[in-house]
């Protein structure tokens, strides 16, 4: 089965569509199984497409939203919702965990992994703007790589980090803090979605 294939399949499995506190326990199943599938079938990959990591991120971003916004609006499903996505976010960490030990990106996949921006955030929740800005400048080189598809690795890395800033915006109760945070979000995720789009 290849990544369109895959890509299809989760795309149009309707858990996706869900509104926040209606979350289908039989289309849920369904996605998980379909997970579980592409699993299967990319784990010994060292790359996969950008249509199935865009769609997999999008997936992964929605289920998060609604995590949020059950929190907030002291929806009463809320645990539910939560379990579902510790678990769809456990699946989505294996897809992208590679067991393939190569890499063709060393150098930028190092400066990922160190970069200061979210270092801090993960030490003690703190950032500034020169980190941040130098943060946004790695992603932007991504741009000019593989334009078809990325690489698992990178792939987790980029999942994980705008994971943490959005567990560190949802953490915070500084206003100020959490807008600069949710701006931060929102910038990141458009140069993912950017990153992602595989201009044919």
């Amino acid at each position: 089965m290849n990544d369109n294939e895959l890509f299809e399949m989760i795309w149009n499995n309707q858990f996706m569509y869900e509104v926040r506190g209606q979350l289908g326990k039989d289309r849920y199943i369904q996605a998980v199984d379909i997970l579980l599938l592409i699993e299967e079938h990319t784990k010994f990959r060292t790359y996969i497409s950008k249509d199935l990591m865009d769609t997999l991120y999008g997936f992964a971003q929605l289920l998060l939203r609604n995590v949020v916004d059950a929190y907030a609006y002291e929806i009463n499903d809320y645990l539910r919702i939560q379990a579902m996505w510790i678990e769809i976010d456990s699946i989505l960490r294996n897809i992208l965990n590679s067991q393939v030990d190569k890499t063709d990106n060393k150098d930028i996949i190092e400066e990922l992994s160190n970069n200061n921006y979210i270092q801090k955030l993960i030490q003690d929740g703190s950032f500034n703007n020169k980190d941040f800005q130098d943060f946004i400048n790695i992603l932007l080189r991504l741009q000019d790589i593989n334009k078809e598809y990325i690489e698992k690795e990178i792939g987790l890395l980029l999942y994980s980090y705008v994971k943490i800033i959005r567990i560190a915006f949802i953490s915070t109760t500084e206003i100020e803090k959490k807008e600069q945070l949710e701006d931060m979000w929102v910038e990141v995720d458009a140069v993912l979605i950017d990153i992602l789009s595989y201009k044919r």
